[in-house]
């Protein structure tokens, strides 16, 4: 009997721990199960935050070519090129409060105060946003906001910010998905960017924009944009095919030699620190367009790179 007992006690002493080891064994199971599934969850909010579009700036000196390089990243990247001096007519030829503000401050001869430009550029932004949502069921919207979310370029912007000051504004006032992070320098020398102001035309006929000089110096060489006859390059194509240099071309009132000069001052001592700010606070690229739109290319793969970096940069943080 003793002999029995014995046994018995030994057999429900193996069984106990049989269920001990099973239930630890199942606890692991469970746990790791979890923690696959909260790793998931967390790389899916990752990457969906990820597709949320980072907007940018082109910084540069007048006639370094913003506008221009402008248009061709934001075709190339599905991005909506915004400038700030069409934003601020826009607000004068509505005749809105900012409109009398900033066409009073012309008439004085002086610059608009930072906080009138943040305030319309703002605004004109959160219009932007507004009408993409409501348009984002219809099938072109829908083929636009996936090539945004493969891109993640959002608003390429022309002109803002043009001062420190602006730019706190901005990082302090506007909510998270108006921001503008990422700056992109376009290094031109001075000479090269009187150049280029010197030597742009338009067209009376055509409404297009060309220019004539022909820079090759200190390693830049950009030939003249001129029209052409098909439209194969839309940014030199000539719609009316009647562009005559000495008949319909004309040049801007402002683009004299002096004027000119002025406004490459002007940036250096007003825009320039702003270069300095996003190297302390965002992120900063330095684009050098040594043969113009033909290193377009080069300009593209930067932006997509820091896209990326971004991206990863994102994910790190988020683990």
């Amino acid at each position: 009997n003793l002999h029995a007992r014995h046994l018995k006690s030994e057999t429900l002493g193996v069984l106990s721990l049989a269920r001990v080891v099973v239930a630890c064994i199942g606890w692991i199971i469970i746990g790791r199960v979890s923690s696959s599934m909260v790793r998931a969850a967390t790389v899916t909010s990752v990457v969906g935050a990820a597709v949320k579009r980072q907007h940018l700036t082109l910084i540069g000196p007048p006639g370094s070519g913003k506008g221009t390089y402008g248009k061709l990243l934001a075709k190339a990247l599905g991005g909506t090129l915004v400038t700030c001096s069409d934003i601020l007519k826009h607000e004068i030829a509505q005749n809105t409060d900012i409109g009398q503000a900033v066409a009073d401050c012309q008439r004085r001869g002086v610059l608009a105060d930072d906080t009138l430009v943040t305030t319309a550029v703002h605004s004109h932004l959160q219009q932007l946003v507004t009408s993409k949502e409501r348009t984002s069921e219809s099938s072109s919207s829908q083929q636009y906001s996936q090539q945004q979310s493969q891109t993640r370029v959002g608003f390429i912007l022309d002109g803002f910010p043009r001062t420190v000051n602006q730019a706190q504004i901005m990082s302090n006032d506007w909510e998270e998905e108006l921001q503008v992070p990422v700056a992109v320098r376009l290094h031109v020398p001075d000479d090269i960017c009187l150049q280029k102001m010197m030597g742009r035309r338009l067209c009376r006929s055509c409404g297009g924009s060309f220019n004539i000089a022909n820079v090759n110096g200190g390693g830049f060489v950009m030939p003249p944009t001129l029209p052409t006859i098909t439209d194969d390059d839309p940014e030199e194509y000539c719609a009316s095919g009647k562009c005559d240099w000495d008949a319909n071309w004309y040049t801007r009132p402002d683009d004299t030699l002096v004027i000119c000069q002025q406004r490459i001052d002007e940036f250096h001592a007003e825009t320039a620190p702003v270069l300095e700010y996003y190297e302390q606070y965002g992120s900063l690229l330095k684009f050098i367009p040594f043969h113009g739109v033909q290193d377009m290319h080069i300009l593209e793969h930067m932006v997509k790179h820091n896209l990326k970096h971004e991206q990863t940069k994102s994910v790190l943080q988020t683990k």
